[in-house]
């Protein structure tokens, strides 16, 4: 490639070729000058357009979170006890101190005023005045309802008409909420400052003859200035096309008049609109460029000048050519396979990874289709959905299983994108692709041995649980002809030792069978008994303290249910947890004092705790988790029945609901034992 540097031609002309130099390149420098201009303010009304619907964007995202939060202390308020609004009431006022674009906020439940920050409650709002009556969230799903602009400094009740002389002006936006305690939701209805939105306008004007406007999707006006086209026709063309901006050029005879862009906000169902009048344009370009003109003119004479061009933009050029090499060199040495085809699919290039990886020289992929790779086993949804992005413009990330020029199978994640010329028409397809079979290979493999794992696991639980109950036979039998046995000894044999033996045998063989049915419990504790749903957990506590009605009577104890927050949970296990956390309550008690027991519960934002506190013997802080365990059993005053196995049931029943069970002190002496489960999700 050569080196030298030609001589610009205009340098070998003459004196003539010099003049005509210097006229082309004067005409060409005002013409290019004024359409660049034309363009840089066209392209700043796109950017201020974008600019300012950000601007408006964040405006109504900060007016959404508020009313959302509004919303939320609304509906606690009504969910509880008092069935107040005292802190939505509260977040209102503090919401309009630390928000300048918020006017007014109020609280309806229909048409009806229930909370306003500017007026009586109880009055009515037409809700099909403000244009509040019909949802035009935006198809993005966000759920904030944009009014129309009133002509008033706050919400008009109902029966009052605007002041169309008024120079105040507000735009009512709403939220509608769902209300747990009534079929009709709540709105929660902001008045926005206009002159607030007008202010992040002029912020980004740009220019002098410049004109704006704020306008709803179906092309109603909330903020407008003299001077702008009718957008309602490019603001259709958007909707219907999809596009987020949109510009209009008018011209006459091929001179542009002037502009207008249109820029859709991202999230909510309005459009901002940017105008410019070219008039303008020509005098503030004139104006800034008089001396450049007459300077450029007498520079333009001189050969100098041409030469600094053209030595320049060969330069640059040499630079993008070096910016080339470097680039195609990095594709060269990526370990990443990149391959280009045509805009109709056939290969242009492959790097040396493609090589590596599937076996196919170079020579023998260009000119190919990408087939050359099918192996037949990729669903067709991948190409679907593969053409489908590709054709909209976007880039197509997915997985294809492909084959290697010796037949074997290569598992790639592959990233497709199209690329565009200036028209934006699709010229070429690059693709890049990453070999992934050895950690396919490795995720299958642990599939498998989580497979056979959960049946390995599943069969030791059924022969666990079957083995219980076959050994529960045995048990009942041992227990029923201990106790014949006994009775037809009385008054026929008076040996000691042996009533103490069939005493002990019939002991025993109860402890056997009680093992027995808790470990049965046990295994079957993290399995639901029935429909898991929301339950009274206050009445499920009451049933079991009337069943151990002849229990709490012989230990004269003192029990107390209050009121429980309610459960998403089966019943017969919660029933199950109340027996296990009693029976150890009434069982360990102080041989001084009668048992008092206390069920009692609360919630809390995401959380449901419930206790069980008693007045007995307690357990020492290094004993608290080792309860937990199976066969983990305390020493205790009067009988020594029991298992052991009573608090791991309950752990087991607690931690298969995503909850969790420990052990605190009761003050003054006792145990607490505290359960704690998540709060269900309502949908």
């Amino acid at each position: 490639m050569s080196q030298t540097v030609e001589t610009p031609p205009l340098l070998r002309w003459g004196p003539v070729a010099i003049a005509v130099g210097v006229t082309v390149v004067l005409f060409l420098t005002v013409s290019t000058g004024y359409f660049q201009a034309i363009a840089d303010r066209e392209e700043r009304a796109v950017a201020s357009a974008r600019t300012i619907e950000q601007g408006v964007t964040r405006t109504l995202e900060s007016v959404e979170t508020t009313l959302s939060m509004i919303a939320e202390e609304a509906r606690s308020g009504l969910a509880g006890d008092d069935r107040n609004l005292a802190a939505a009431r509260r977040r209102m006022a503090d919401s309009l101190r630390l928000a300048p674009h918020i006017r007014q906020l109020a609280i309806l439940r229909g048409t009806t005023v229930l909370a306003d920050t500017n007026g009586p409650d109880g009055t009515k709002v037409d809700l099909a005045m403000l244009g509040l009556d019909k949802n035009q969230a935006a198809p993005t799903g966000h759920g904030l309802r944009i009014g129309t602009l009133q002509k008033s400094r706050f919400l008009p009740h109902q029966g009052e008409l605007p002041d169309q002389h008024s120079l105040r002006s507000l735009i009512p936006v709403a939220l509608v909420a769902a209300d747990s305690t009534s079929t009709a939701p709540l709105m929660i209805v902001a008045a926005l400052n206009t002159a607030y939105l007008e202010e992040i306008f002029t912020s980004g004007a740009f220019s002098r003859g410049s004109h704006h406007a704020l306008v709803r999707q179906d092309g109603q006006p909330l903020i407008a200035t003299d001077g702008l086209i009718d957008w309602n026709a490019p603001l259709a063309a958007m909707l219907s096309s999809g596009a987020d901006q949109h510009f209009v050029s008018v011209q006459s005879l091929a001179v542009p008049l002037g502009a207008t862009a249109l820029r859709l906000s991202a999230r909510y169902p309005m459009a901002v609109v940017i105008g410019v009048r070219h008039a303008e344009t020509l005098r503030d370009w004139a104006g800034r460029n008089r001396t450049i003109l007459a300077v450029l003119a007498v520079v333009s004479l001189g050969a100098a000048a041409v030469l600094f061009v053209v030595l320049r933009q060969a330069l640059v050029r040499r630079s993008l050519q070096a910016q080339v090499r470097v680039l195609v060199k990095a594709i060269e040495q990526s370990p990443v396979v990149v391959m280009v085809t045509d805009a109709d699919g056939v290969i242009d290039y492959v790097n040396p990874a493609f090589t590596r990886l599937f076996g196919y020289t170079a020579e023998q992929a260009v000119g190919r289709n990408p087939r050359l790779l099918n192996s037949g086993q990729n669903p067709p949804e991948n190409y679907r959905s593969l053409w489908d992005c590709l054709t909209r413009g976007q880039s197509w990330s997915g997985e294809f299983i492909n084959r290697a020029n010796d037949g074997s199978l290569v598992h790639v994640s592959s990233t497709i994108s199209a690329v565009r010329d200036s028209h934006d028409r699709t010229t070429h397809f690059i693709g890049v692709m990453a070999d992934i079979t050895e950690a396919k290979r490795a995720e299958r493999e642990r599939e498998s041995l989580i497979l056979r794992l959960g049946r390995a696991n599943e069969g030791l639980q059924r022969f666990a649980e079957i083995s219980a109950h076959h050994l529960q036979e045995p048990a009942r039998r041992l227990v029923s002809f201990a106790q014949r046995l006994k009775m037809r000894l009385i008054g026929r044999f008076e040996d000691e030792d042996a009533q103490v033996s069939l005493a002990f045998i019939e002991q025993q063989a109860g402890r056997l069978r009680d093992l027995l049915r808790d470990v049965q419990l046990y295994l079957a504790a993290d399995v639901p008994l029935g429909a898991q749903s929301e339950i009274d957990t206050a009445r499920v506590a009451r049933d079991v303290v009337l069943r151990f009605g002849p229990r709490i009577e012989a230990a004269h104890a003192r029990i107390l249910v209050t009121d429980l927050p309610h459960l998403t949970i089966d019943a017969p296990r919660l029933a199950d947890l109340f027996a296990i956390l009693l029976e150890n309550a009434i069982s360990y008690r102080r041989p001084d004092m009668a048992p008092e027991v206390i069920i009692s519960g609360e919630t809390t934002a995401d959380r449901v705790r419930l206790t069980v506190a008693d007045n007995g013997t307690g357990i020492a802080p290094e004993f608290r988790e080792r309860v937990f365990r199976v066969f983990e059993r305390l020493p205790r005053t009067g009988d020594m029945q029991g298992t052991g196995i009573g608090l791991a049931i309950a752990r087991r029943i607690v931690e298969s609901n995503s909850g969790q069970i420990w052990i605190e002190e009761t003050p003054g002496g006792g145990v607490t034992v505290v359960v704690e489960f998540e709060v269900a999700e309502k949908s």
